[in-house]
């Protein structure tokens, strides 16, 4: 009888989980779907939307395949381009700015996992502000603050806040050039 009410509480536990994400799921895989073109852009937006993004219809383009945890916890704004496999957790927030230029293989953290004997997560913001460009690989980390008309290399890690205008680079990132305003 006990082996019975822990595979009941189990699935409960499971299918609670399961229906937190369904939304975001459904929405990505018919995104995913959609042929890459541009003119198809307001149309895969709207699935975005109906995951729970806030992001416009036109002038956001996201290139397939795009993953994201929470799609509910994901603002973009106008004049974002989002190349290929970019993963986004977004289990807290993560607002991207207008005008920014992300390279492919762009991975966006937000969850710290403590050690396994409290089995807890912190969440944390991300924030990439206006006219940034992020190139390929770069991976942004809890709490990660990129600032406007910053530049950061290809391959980049970003812990905490890059204060712009520049160009950044390496593990953790570090100015690499300064640029005007």
């Amino acid at each position: 009888m006990r082996k019975i009410s822990s595979i009941i509480s189990f699935l409960k536990e499971g299918v609670s989980t399961d229906l937190k994400y369904l939304r975001t799921r459904i929405a990505l895989f018919i995104f995913n779907l959609l042929p890459d073109f541009y003119i198809l852009m307001p149309f895969r937006n709207v699935f975005l939307r109906l995951g729970g993004a806030k992001i416009p219809l036109f002038g956001c383009y996201i290139r397939t395949p795009f993953a994201c945890g929470n799609l509910g916890n994901l603002e973009i704004s106008a004049g974002v381009f989002i190349n290929k496999n970019a993963y986004i957790e977004a289990n807290g927030k993560v607002l991207i700015g207008k005008s920014c230029q992300i390279g492919p293989y762009l991975k966006i953290e937000n969850t710290n996992h403590l050690p396994a004997e409290n089995m807890r997560v912190e969440i944390f913001p991300v924030t990439i502000e206006d006219g940034v460009w992020l190139a390929s690989g770069v991976t942004l980390l809890p709490r990660a603050l990129v600032r406007s008309k910053c530049t950061i290399a290809a391959g980049a890690v970003v812990v905490g806040e890059i204060a712009g205008p520049g160009i950044f680079g390496g593990v953790p990132a570090k100015r690499i050039e300064k640029r005007k305003q």
